[in-house]
C-alpha cells in the first residue's frame, strides 16, 4: 500500500522504522507510539503539495492528538475506492457506447453525459488523493536551499495560502450546487447539482488533507527534509 501506514507499535526491522535519514519508507507516514508522544518516521512533502520531494526523518508530534491524521487517512482510503469505481464505470460505459454505436448501430443516448460526469468526479477526487500522497507538481528549488527554520516557515506560509484558496473554492462550490439543484441534465434527467457537487467535495477533501500537513508542520519537531536523490517513479 502506497498510502499512510499507521501502527501502534514500535517498528524495528531495517528499512521500515529505522531512524536513519537515508533509509526509505513507503509514503506517507509510519507511526510508532511511545508513551504520551507519537514518533513519526515519515516522508512529508516539503511544500505541502510537495511533488516527489521526500526524505525519511524522525519527527515527534509533542504528544498531540492524531485524530485529524486518522480522519484524513480514512477519508483518503474511501476516496481511493470510490475513484476506482468511478473510473471503472466510465471505462465500461465508454466501451458500451463504442460497441452499440459502431457494432450494433444503436447508439445509447446517455453514455456520453454519464462519462462526462464521471470524468468530472474522477478529476476532483483524484486531485484530493494526489494532495494526500504529495504528488502535485511543486517547485522546490528555493526551499531546498534555505536553512531548516526558514524552510519550515515557507512551508507553513504555503500551506496556509492553499488552505485559504481551497476554502474559497469550497464556499463557491456550495453556492454553485445550491444554484444548479433545480436544473435537470438533458440525457440522464438528474439534477445538475450531482456533477457540480464534485467541486465542494473535492475541495473539502483537499482542505482536510492540507490541514493535516499544516498540523504536522506546526506540532512536529524536526520535520523531514526534502530528498531528490530518487525519481518520483521509484518512491512509490
Amino acid at each position: 500500500m502506497s498510502g499512510m501506514a499507521c501502527a501502534g507499535r514500535r517498528i524495528l526491522h531495517s528499512g521500515y522504522g529505522s531512524p536513519d535519514p537515508e533509509s526509505h519508507l513507503t509514503p506517507t507516514i509510519a507511526a510508532a507510539a511511545h508513551g504520551p508522544s507519537l514518533n513519526l518516521i515519515c516522508r512529508i512533502p516539503i511544500s505541502g503539495f510537495g511533488g516527489s520531494a521526500f526524505k525519511v526523518g524522525t519527527a515527534t508530534a509533542l504528544g498531540r492528538d492524531d485524530t485529524l491524521q486518522r480522519l484524513s487517512y480514512s477519508l483518503n482510503r474511501i476516496t481511493e475506492i470510490i475513484l476506482v469505481v468511478v473510473l471503472s464505470a466510465m471505462a465500461v460505459v465508454v466501451l458500451l457506447q463504442v460497441v452499440f454505436r459502431y457494432v450494433l448501430n444503436f447508439p445509447l443516448f446517455w453514455t456520453e453525459e454519464f462519462a462526462r460526469y464521471c470524468l468530472v468526479w474522477s478529476s476532483l477526487l483524484g486531485s484530493a488523493v494526489a494532495v494526500k500522497r504529495g504528488q502535485h507538481i511543486a517547485v522546490t528549488i528555493v526551499v531546498e536551499r534555505v536553512p531548516a527554520g526558514a524552510r519550515r516557515v515557507m512551508k507553513m506560509i504555503t500551506l496556509i495560502s492553499v488552505i485559504v484558496i481551497l476554502a474559497i473554492i469550497l464556499w463557491g462550490g456550495i453556492q454553485l450546487v445550491a444554484i444548479t439543484r433545480a436544473q435537470i441534465s438533458p440525457a440522464l434527467r438528474v439534477s445538475m447539482s450531482v456533477p457540480y457537487l464534485a467541486v465542494p467535495v473535492g475541495a473539502a477533501l483537499m482542505l482536510l488533507h492540507t490541514l493535516g500537513f499544516l498540523y504536522e508542520t506546526v506540532f512536529t519537531k524536526n520535520p523531514p527534509l526534502p530528498d531528490r536523490t530518487k525519481p518520483a517513479a521509484t518512491q512509490q
